[in-house]
């Protein structure tokens, strides 16, 4: 799709950070509304997880990552903290489609196969296999 590049979004970001320092725009946390672009990115990749990816989202790592913000400045490490979580979650809920399972169906096996076989940044699906698991989404994993 045309104008919706990593270019684009760097010009946006140029254009935003003069608006701001001329005083046109008020400031932002640049770091936070990364967050939210892409969370919204990654929900419109993936539309049959907007159910669930979305609330944890908004409900669990937006708030987190802004009480963090509200303590100290913003970094890039922090809303990598937030991709990684918003991915992994993603990540598993694929694997689990591919295997034709969904997440009530899942169980500890399937999980821990998909935690073995990847990358240990996998391990951080534990915030959204606890929220799930809290809300009725899955089995207690």
């Amino acid at each position: 799709m045309a104008g919706s590049g990593r270019g684009t979004a760097q010009s946006t970001d140029c254009l935003r950070g003069l608006l701001v320092a001329f005083g046109v725009l008020p400031p932002r946390d640049e770091h936070l509304a990364a967050i939210e672009r892409h969370l919204a990115r990654m929900l419109t990749r993936h539309p049959k997880y907007a159910m669930l990816l979305g609330p944890y989202a908004r409900w669990y790592v937006l708030p987190r990552a802004r009480g963090r913000a509200a303590r100290s400045a913003s970094t890039r490490g922090r809303a990598r903290w937030a991709y990684t979580r918003i991915e992994t979650a993603v990540a598993l809920l694929e694997h689990l489609a591919s295997l034709d399972l969904t997440l009530s169906e899942a169980t500890q096996l399937e999980v821990d196969r998909w935690l073995a076989a990847g990358p240990s940044t996998r391990y951080e699906v534990r915030d959204f296999l606890v929220w799930t698991a809290r809300r009725g989404h899955s089995n207690d994993l």
